[in-house]
């Protein structure tokens, strides 16, 4: 017998259970602590008598649909982590979530206008569009499966429990029943795609009338009730005359009758939303007309355990470096010493509306002394100890910036509809103009742009070209993770902006120079320098994989150096963009060393793990100035690393490497998966350690 799991158990020796939120059903939803990874989660369970005849059926009913749920990478599908169906348990990893479905945000009195309902459901119905292009079916949608998700002040729609497998007879007749799609009245598994339009239309009719389109007692009535009747034909006066010719189509008895895909509802709301100013990420105000910030949830919000941490194995280690007391850290950049005066370029506190201004008077002639070698251009501040941590300066000199970060702007009267063949998408064009491309690949495009009216202030903008409907919703959540991170840590690119439909991104038009490209001008940095900003990278990537987000495409051209008043600081870029790459044909060469071995060049394979072997392997390019691998073909290159147990000798390349630095890189990028770290903060620690030994050694 799968009964509930008591609080305090540890599934499988990895998920810590904290708490029961449901255990109503088949199914029980706890909060978990992820032991590896030291994130939240929601697991769902899977209770009932194993022994019975129709376990099994159940059972992979169960998995099939967690499954088919994990391939739908959407901003606005809650998101799958894992599935168990090891000794005897049977379970899902879920990332957890704040706040409450759409029935009980209405049930509690709270009420949409029109731009809001329309900020709900057109990320809502596109998730759905993405998942019928991949064959998949929701089958269920109702406001009690559309979760409103707290993200700091706002509102986002989740939706959950795709591809379900119910028996119609067993759900319930007020928030199941009246939205589910007459054809599945019958047998559940009739569903089709006019099924899931049935259930959105039903869904946005309850959010302006806070009642369901139809209301009977039984099944026998609602079965009676259609075949009598074509459909849905009684609209109240509560539903915007703009909306009821699509739910008048989408609520129609015969599914063939629902000419109207998920698809052209999309294209149908977009025209209504024109005369809306909406959201940039289609999200509602928590707080809008005296809602609560802490609304009843299902699902509770993530924070810190009072529980001990969990002991965590570590592989086995020489005694060169020992382990300190964790401290809180402060800022850790301070403004270079610049010989000459005048402005510096800076990002704007603005809080407006976006994307704020960003000035650029005098800036490219003041800010070309700014982008000298990084090594003379990061300060640590003060740490919470009272040891001051300074970079020791370089001996190269400082070479002009690069022609990315250089690249002169465009006047008004230079400027088409087009750039050097590159161009805005539509939707994008008819605000932003393009002004200028400074770097380009196969895939992608970065540039400047301003808007129509102010052709003065620029914003930098990336263009992402999607294959399809997987790559687009990936690179679109990756900006979404990266804006959630921004605000938690100044490491992580930041987003001005974010474009989902035309998979696009505003940010600051600030100086900024990559790792590559400061590498080559100024040439490999000193190993303080490197353990410096290694320290600021660590503190980032600790706060991402708290949140349960993997970076997946960490490489040293996504470490980018941007001036920040003076300060030339490293954030990482492009966070989860690549997770859509499956195979090696994907990867470009020059990335190729940086994914961890055990992945075989699938990046929808990454984990935590994964992420710090690609962090060790940057280090290394730091060091070196290229990665430790002599092939310059992509055959070539993948036999020597197949022939390797691990990288080559970096004392071969440079000997003056600290041993206990190579020791931390050797740890990040053992080939076998469990030999690594665990975690981030365990790098952070011992990288202070190396640090405090080398500022001993060679004080400034």
């Amino acid at each position: 017998m799968q009964n509930v799991p008591p609080v305090g158990y540890t599934l499988l020796d990895r998920y810590y259970v904290e708490s029961i939120i449901d255990d109503i059903g088949d199914t029980a939803i706890l909060k978990v602590l992820d032991t590896r990874l030291d994130v939240y989660g929601a697991v769902k369970f899977l209770l009932g008598d194993d022994t019975s005849p129709n376990w099994e059926t159940k059972r992979q009913n169960f998995i099939r649909s967690f499954r088919a749920m994990a391939r739908l990478n959407h901003p606005n599908i809650v998101h799958v982590a894992n599935i168990e169906t090891r000794c005897g348990v049977t379970f899902s990893v879920m990332e957890l979530l704040q706040g409450m479905t759409l029935q009980e945000f209405i049930d509690s009195g709270s009420a949409l206008d029109p731009k809001e309902a329309l900020e709900v459901f057109l990320g809502v119905i596109d998730a759905v569009v993405m998942a019928h292009s991949c064959n998949t079916l929701h089958k269920r949608i109702s406001p009690s499966q559309i979760f409103l998700n707290h993200q700091g002040t706002r509102l986002s729609p989740r939706i959950l429990n795709f591809s379900s497998f119910k028996d119609a007879s067993k759900l319930d007749t007020v928030s199941a029943l009246p939205f589910l799609a007459p054809e599945q009245l019958q047998d559940f598994e009739c569903a089709v795609p006019a099924s899931d339009v049935f259930g959105i239309c039903a869904s946005m009719y309850y959010v302006f009338t806070h009642e369901p389109p139809l209301i009977l007692g039984s099944l026998e009535e609602y079965h009676a009730f259609y075949a009598q009747c074509p459909g849905i034909d009684v609209f109240p006066d509560a539903i915007p005359g703009e909306f009821v010719p699509i739910l008048a189509e989408g609520l129609k008895t015969n599914p063939d009758e629902r000419t109207m895909t998920a698809a052209m509802i999309v294209r149908e709301l977009k025209k209504i939303g024109t005369q809306f100013d909406l959201s940039a990420n289609l999200s509602l105000d928590a707080f809008k007309n005296g809602r609560t910030s802490t609304p009843s949830q299902p699902y509770l919000p993530p924070m810190r355990s009072s529980k001990p941490s969990m002991p965590m194995v570590e592989p086995v280690r020489e005694p060169s470096v020992e382990p300190v007391v964790r401290r809180p850290s402060t800022s850790v950049s301070q403004s270079i010493v610049v010989s000459h005066t005048g402005s510096h370029s800076a990002v704007s506190s603005h809080t407006g509306s976006y994307p704020p201004p960003v000035s650029h008077t005098g800036s490219h002639s003041v800010l070309r002394h700014a982008t000298q070698s990084v090594s003379h251009s990061i300060v640590r501040a003060a740490e919470s100890d009272g040891e001051s941590i300074k970079a020791v300066p370089h001996d190269s000199e400082a070479s002009p910036v690069s022609k990315q970060t250089s690249a002169p702007t465009m006047g008004a009267e230079a400027v088409g509809e087009s750039i050097q063949g590159f161009a805005l998408p539509p939707d994008m064009s008819s605000v932003y103009r393009l002004r200028r491309v400074d770097f380009s690949t196969d895939h992608s495009f970065i540039g400047a742009v301003s808007t129509h009216e102010n052709m003065d202030v620029l914003y930098a903008v990336k263009c992402f070209y999607a294959n399809d409907d997987v790559e687009k919703a990936v690179f679109n959540e990756g900006v979404r993770r990266c804006d959630i991170l921004s605000q938690e840590s100044p490491y992580f690119q930041k987003i001005l902006q974010a474009c989902p439909e035309s998979s696009a991104f505003l940010m600051s038009d600030m100086m900024r120079q990559s790792l590559p490209d400061n590498i080559r001008q100024s040439g490999v940095y000193t190993p303080d320098v490197v353990v410096q900003i290694a320290i600021l990278l660590s503190s980032a990537m600790e706060i991402a994989h708290q949140h349960g987000y993997v970076n997946g495409n960490l490489k040293p051209s996504n470490l980018i150096f941007e001036n920040r008043q003076g300060v030339m600081t490293p954030v990482i870029y492009d966070f989860g963009q690549s997770l859509h790459i499956s195979h090696l044909v994907g990867v470009p060469f020059k990335d190729i060393p940086y994914i961890a071995p055990e992945l075989d060049y699938n990046l929808q394979k990454t984990n935590a793990q994964a992420d710090i072997f690609a962090f060790g392997m940057c280090l290394v390019y730091m060091l070196i100035g290229r990665s430790p691998y002599t092939s310059n073909d992509i055959e070539s290159l993948i036999h020597e690393i197949d022939s390797c147990e691990s990288i080559p000798n970096l004392l071969a390349f440079r000997p003056d490497i600290p041993k206990e630095l190579l020791q931390i890189i050797a740890w990040c990028t053992n080939f076998d998966p469990e030999k690594r770290y665990l975690y981030f903060r365990d790098i952070q620690r011992d990288l202070r350690i190396v640090y405090q030994g080398l500022m001993s050694q060679h004080p400034v």
